[in-house]
């Protein structure tokens, strides 16, 4: 039987409101790898004139390796959605949405990375808030369960 301690666990999650004009960030802050699979959050600008453009960026604890953009920028005093999920190429969304950039596989965050999302020109009255997404956690670590031992005796043939 297989260790269900060490299988991957599907889960959503919410990140709590940043301060105004401040992006967030995700860091696995588990004893495992996580694969980021979706996200969604909502930028509310305010009337300074300004072009927004979001960014993802994962890093390893120096430079970034992995830049990823939304479809579109956003002007001033508007409410968009942000979402993206594997496989979505960054298209301009229809309504009050903006689709991000998406790997096929999704956003892999091994322990110890960040994946970073920043507001270039961001302003002091803009907001991110209503943050989710779905991830899944892949446990690291021995596995704590014993093997079958039998005991064997070899014989030596003369």
């Amino acid at each position: 039987m297989t260790d269900p301690r060490n299988k991957p666990v599907a889960r959503t999650f919410d990140i709590q409101t940043p301060a105004v004009a401040a992006g967030f960030s995700i860091t696995p802050n588990t004893a495992g790898d996580w694969l980021i699979r979706a996200l969604t959050f909502t930028l509310v600008t305010d009337a300074n004139a300004a072009t927004r453009a979001v960014t993802l960026s994962v890093s390893g604890g120096g430079a970034a390796y992995r830049v990823l953009t939304a479809g579109a920028t956003q002007i001033t005093a508007l409410t968009r959605v942000y979402s993206g999920s594997e496989g979505v190429n960054g298209a301009i969304g229809t309504g009050g949405f903006i689709q991000l950039n998406f790997p096929t596989e999704g956003i892999w965050l091994p322990v110890g990375h960040t994946l970073a999302v920043a507001v270039e020109n961001i302003q002091a009255g803009d907001q991110i808030s209503v943050i989710n997404g779905y991830r899944f956690e892949f446990p690291k670590g021995p596995r704590e369960h014993f093997w079958p031992m039998v005991t064997m005796m070899l014989e030596e043939s003369s």
